[in-house]
């Protein structure tokens, strides 16, 4: 896994920032397949990178929560604050699947020029979909690298945070 591509935590009144196309890069589509081609393993994978300490409530820091049956959310069991794993993310309010997300990306990171068109084909989405998760992967994509190089220079530190 690319320690640059990944935001280690989440601090409050921060944004997440990951960069999924250098993140999912793997030797083939099948090796892919197997670590991402689940939800539950692009969940468990966010859930990771989002909180790689175990679920912190971002409100007064309680490590015990639950989650929710009706929703995707995690609850602190302290003050009852929800936090949502994609909030804070390019996933916020999507509606697409993450796996089919963690599937743009990987072809993103295999094919240069790539077309919204393509994209809308491999992933049986409309090409507005198509063309707005390419665009949002590729600038996150650009965003991230290019604040991964500044953090690098400065103090070799693959941490990025960007206030909201």
């Amino acid at each position: 896994m690319n320690k640059s591509a990944i935001h280690s935590s989440l601090q409050k009144g921060f944004i997440m920032e990951i960069d999924l196309i250098s993140l999912v890069k793997t030797k083939g589509f099948e090796h892919f397949a197997d670590k991402f081609g689940t939800e539950s393993q692009c969940h468990e994978l966010l859930f990771q990178l989002r909180w790689p300490d175990g679920f912190r409530c971002p409100s007064c820091g309680c490590a015990k929560h639950c989650t929710l049956k009706t929703r995707p959310l995690y609850q602190c069991n302290h003050c009852h604050r929800q936090q949502s794993l994609i909030s804070g993310t390019i996933f916020q309010g999507t509606k697409l699947p993450l796996k089919d997300w963690f599937k743009a990306a990987y072809f993103l990171a295999h094919q240069k020029k790539l077309s919204a068109l393509s994209l809308m084909h491999e992933l049986k989405v409309s090409y507005d979909t198509a063309r707005r998760v390419k665009r949002k992967l590729i600038k996150q994509h650009q965003l991230t690298t290019e604040k991964a190089k500044t953090a690098h220079r400065v103090n070799h530190l693959p941490i990025i945070t960007t206030p909201l």
